[in-house]
């Protein structure tokens, strides 16, 4: 006598026998799946505030330097006997021309003349120095009377920071021209004179020699952007220097 087959859907899986359904790995693969974009993103945010720390980092490093370097020119600016010129050669909101033998290889020589030094802020937002390199009493490749109207637009030619005698970039992302606004930006330099009667006067432009000669003091604001390309971040950096030579 022959024994009946068993009903192929009365089959049990043996006892001990392990196993997943389709809901269980949806389930496993959805919180995997939200692990995962935790992770990147963490990693995301991690290598974005690295990023900017060292940009920042960087821009705020550069902008310290310049900002000593410049005071420190100007500090030690002296007239050139040679020209009668006095200390301070060009005194603008945007530029500076200084005679100075700072930071000179000739300067243990106390019969070396003082040689022509210029920090300008062009359009693009760059802080370039310029120095008469072989010292002709002028600085070639840079237009030393532009027409630099206060606040109009920055009127320099950047062709000079590739032709520019001595050229040196010193800091970029200089947003003087845009900080509080286009129309009252901040002028990188500032100068003070005594009147006659003692008062401190403080303007962003002296002309003429007489004028220029009387300038005791230069102000620098020097107004960055350390997160460029994205939410601008301002830092300003300020210093004054004495013209010791010219008091």
């Amino acid at each position: 006598m022959m024994r009946a087959q068993p009903n192929s859907r009365q089959t049990r899986r043996p006892r001990g026998e392990a196993g997943i359904s389709l809901v269980e790995l949806i389930v496993a693969m959805t919180i995997m799946s939200v692990i995962s974009a935790m992770i990147l993103l963490s990693w995301f945010a991690l290598s974005k505030s690295y990023s900017y720390s060292v940009t920042s980092n960087k821009a705020r490093d550069n902008a310290r330097q310049a900002i000593a370097r410049l005071e420190r020119e100007i500090r030690d600016a002296q007239g050139n006997e040679a020209t009668t010129e006095v200390a301070l050669v060009r005194a603008r909101p945007r530029w500076i021309v200084v005679s100075t033998t700072f930071n000179d290889a000739l300067n243990a020589n106390p019969n070396t003349l003082p040689r022509l030094v210029m920090y300008r802020l062009y359009r693009d937002g760059e802080l370039w120095r310029f120095h008469d390199a072989n010292r002709d009493g002028v600085i070639a490749g840079v237009d030393m009377s532009p027409p630099d109207t206060w606040p109009a637009a920055n009127p320099f030619n950047t062709a000079e920071q590739a032709n520019g005698e001595g050229r040196t970039l010193l800091v970029k992302d200089v947003v003087n021209d845009k900080v509080p606004s286009v129309d009252n930006p901040t002028p990188l330099f500032r100068y003070s004179r005594y009147e006659a009667d003692g008062s401190l006067v403080q303007d962003q432009v002296y002309l003429g020699s007489t004028n220029r000669g009387r300038v005791v003091a230069v102000q620098v604001n020097l107004m960055v952007d350390i997160n460029p390309e994205r939410s601008p971040i301002y830092t300003e950096f300020q210093t004054t220097a004495q013209l010791r030579n010219q008091r």
